[in-house]
């Protein structure tokens, strides 16, 4: 494999990742804006243990959403290159 070829495999690569975190982060924005849009309905009707259950299931919708940007998208750490000295 020539010096090129390998380049633009590590290019290749290097994109599906990128795309692959935006898909993720795009995913928790999603979740998080809707898991925000239902705390603020729920937080406008009157107190009861049901609200108080709604609110722990949002909540607990938003540490998954959380948990699973950290995990498939952003705990993937990039193998730096040497720096070049000038």
């Amino acid at each position: 494999m020539s010096a090129d070829q390998s380049a633009a495999e590590a290019l290749r690569a290097t994109r599906r990742e990128r795309a692959e975190l935006r898909a993720h982060l795009r995913n928790l924005t999603a979740v998080v804006t809707r898991a925000l849009a239902d705390l603020d309905a729920e937080m406008r009707t009157p107190s009861t243990t049901d609200r108080g259950k709604l609110i722990a299931q949002i909540c607990n919708r938003m540490q998954l959403a959380n948990d699973m940007a950290k995990r498939f998208g952003l705990s993937r750490r990039r193998q730096s290159k040497p720096r070049r000295s000038r």
